[in-house]
């Protein structure tokens, strides 16, 4: 008897080890999730919104720990796909190319997913009103000399204008062949070049109306040359960009509107984040609540918050399963 007794005591505590291993299993399986936020500068509008979306999660999923940092657009892509930062922003444009592998990446980052388009940007071609083109097309058929700003070398609208101009048959090349020049500046130095005279084009990918530009055009007249339906199509294909307009009368003398392209600010995260989370995240963005938070640190966000289908169009990367969850649930179709 005595014996029974004892093996039953035997199997008993081997049992309450076991269940005691496995409390300290789901305990350490339970640990906080570090979630790290790489958005814009803080004087911009993205950082901000970071910390607002990070301040959401911190409320609602207890246990987490979120930090928001200093990043740009194409350097945020490397750091999420690599999941060294869990989520952050950056453009419809690039996102598609570190999805598909394409410059000015060398791999492809397919950890990258999309949550939601916040703001849009149009591809902005400025030339002085004097100069005696009127569209890309002139400018090969004359051989014309433009001296022409594109931002600086590796950002997307330095891409981008170049990208355009090889549709059309010309290339950087080419410009100074022909006696023109290619500027790598940043817009602000671009507008100090164009208002002085040195030079008599920029280009921009920005929201409309673009300041540089109305700073621009409170001392020199400006034109704004559109894109061929042709190279729209063939920008949207290759890269990934939409067909858009910039409407008329939003510059001065703009009596038409300017056919060109354009893409999305977008929200992105690793494809490994909480399904859960990132669903949360994308419903509280779209929601009234979301609208007015974000809404008070840039009213244009509303454009999209406010409306899950433009949200969720023309993002670049495939959306992340907690956000492709949202959106189908209030009726989005979505790829």
């Amino acid at each position: 008897m005595k014996k029974t007794v004892g093996l039953a005591l035997f199997f008993f505590a081997i049992i309450v080890v076991a269940l005691s291993a496995c409390g300290n299993e789901e305990s350490n399986s339970s640990e906080a999730l570090d979630i790290t936020l790489t958005m814009g500068e803080q004087s911009g509008s993205m950082y901000p919104i970071g910390a607002a979306i990070g301040e959401y999660i911190g409320n609602t999923f207890e246990g987490t720990r979120r930090s928001v940092v200093v990043g740009g657009a194409l350097a945020n892509l490397e750091l999420v796909g690599r999941n060294e930062a869990q989520m952050g922003h950056s453009s419809s444009g690039l996102s598609y190319a570190a999805f598909e592998g394409i410059e000015p990446f060398d791999n492809q980052l397919e950890d990258v997913t999309t949550i939601a388009k916040v703001f849009e940007s149009l591809f902005h071609i400025g030339v002085i009103a004097s100069a005696e083109i009127d569209s890309f097309e002139d400018v090969k058929e004359k051989q014309y000399p433009l001296t022409i700003s594109v931002g600086n070398r590796g950002t997307e609208n330095e891409l981008l204008t170049r990208r355009a101009l090889e549709e059309y048959g010309i290339t950087y090349d080419d410009l100074e062949e022909w006696g023109g020049r290619v500027e790598f500046v940043s817009m602000g130095d671009a507008s100090s070049l164009i208002r002085d005279g040195h030079i008599e084009a920029v280009t921009s990918l920005a929201g409309y109306p673009a300041a540089p530009f109305e700073e621009i055009m409170s001392s020199r007249d400006l034109k704004f040359l559109s894109l061929s339906e042709e190279v729209a199509e063939a920008l949207s294909e290759k890269y990934g960009y939409q067909a858009m307009d910039i409407p008329a009368n939003t510059y001065n003398n703009q009596a038409e509107a300017v056919n060109t392209v354009g893409g999305g600010v977008v929200i992105i995260a690793n494809k490994n984040m909480p399904e859960e989370i990132i669903y949360e995240v994308t419903k509280w963005m779209n929601s009234e609540a979301g609208n007015n938070t974000l809404g008070n640190i840039n009213a244009g966000v509303n454009d999209f918050l406010s409306d899950p289908e433009k949200a969720s169009e023309g993002l670049g990367a495939p959306l992340h399963p907690g956000a492709q969850r949202y959106y189908e649930e209030v009726g989005v179709a979505v790829d």
